[in-house]
Protein backbone atom coordinates (compact mmCIF):
# COMPACT_ATOMS: atom_id res chain seq x y z
CA UNK A 1 0.00 0.00 0.00
CA UNK A 2 3.05 2.76 0.77
CA UNK A 3 4.26 1.96 -2.66
CA UNK A 4 1.24 2.14 -4.47
CA UNK A 5 0.51 5.74 -2.79
CA UNK A 6 4.08 6.67 -3.27
CA UNK A 7 3.94 5.85 -7.12
CA UNK A 8 0.62 8.26 -6.49
CA UNK A 9 1.93 10.73 -5.10
CA UNK A 10 5.09 10.89 -7.88
CA UNK A 11 2.71 11.24 -10.69
CA UNK A 12 0.36 13.68 -9.65
CA UNK A 13 3.15 15.63 -8.76
CA UNK A 14 4.76 14.91 -12.26
CA UNK A 15 1.50 15.91 -13.94
CA UNK A 16 1.37 19.45 -11.88
CA UNK A 17 4.70 20.20 -13.21
CA UNK A 18 4.45 19.06 -16.86
CA UNK A 19 1.44 21.26 -17.14
CA UNK A 20 2.18 23.99 -14.85
CA UNK A 21 3.93 25.90 -17.72
CA UNK A 22 0.69 25.98 -20.19
CA UNK A 23 -2.07 26.15 -17.26
CA UNK A 24 -0.05 29.19 -16.16
CA UNK A 25 -0.32 30.87 -19.34
CA UNK A 26 -4.31 29.67 -19.96
CA UNK A 27 -4.90 31.25 -16.33
CA UNK A 28 -2.99 34.38 -17.31
CA UNK A 29 -1.61 36.66 -14.50
CA UNK A 30 -5.46 37.38 -12.76
CA UNK A 31 -6.12 33.78 -12.76
CA UNK A 32 -2.74 32.66 -11.59
CA UNK A 33 -4.02 35.62 -8.92
CA UNK A 34 -6.87 33.94 -8.57
CA UNK A 35 -6.23 30.29 -7.90
CA UNK A 36 -3.31 31.24 -5.42
CA UNK A 37 -6.16 33.17 -3.19
CA UNK A 38 -8.29 30.48 -3.61
CA UNK A 39 -6.03 27.78 -2.28
CA UNK A 40 -4.89 29.77 0.31
CA UNK A 41 -8.16 30.19 1.49
CA UNK A 42 -8.77 26.57 1.76
CA UNK A 43 -5.37 26.03 3.37
CA UNK A 44 -6.63 28.25 5.87
CA UNK A 45 -9.74 27.38 6.71
CA UNK A 46 -8.44 23.22 7.04
CA UNK A 47 -5.88 24.97 10.07
CA UNK A 48 -8.99 26.21 11.47
CA UNK A 49 -10.86 22.98 11.55
CA UNK A 50 -7.53 21.34 12.92
CA UNK A 51 -7.16 23.69 15.79
CA UNK A 52 -10.91 23.69 16.45
CA UNK A 53 -11.19 19.80 16.77
CA UNK A 54 -8.07 19.79 18.71
CA UNK A 55 -9.64 22.55 20.90
CA UNK A 56 -12.74 20.73 21.23
CA UNK A 57 -11.65 17.30 22.13
CA UNK A 58 -9.07 19.48 24.61
CA UNK A 59 -12.17 21.12 26.24
CA UNK A 60 -13.97 17.71 26.86
CA UNK A 61 -11.68 16.17 28.38
CA UNK A 62 -11.27 19.19 31.38
CA UNK A 63 -13.02 18.49 34.27
CA UNK A 64 -12.98 14.60 33.31
CA UNK A 65 -11.64 12.53 35.99
CA UNK A 66 -8.49 10.70 34.79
Amino acid sequence: AAILGLIAVSLSIYVCYRFAGPLAKFLGKVGINVLVRLSAFILICIGIQICWSGISALMATIGQPA
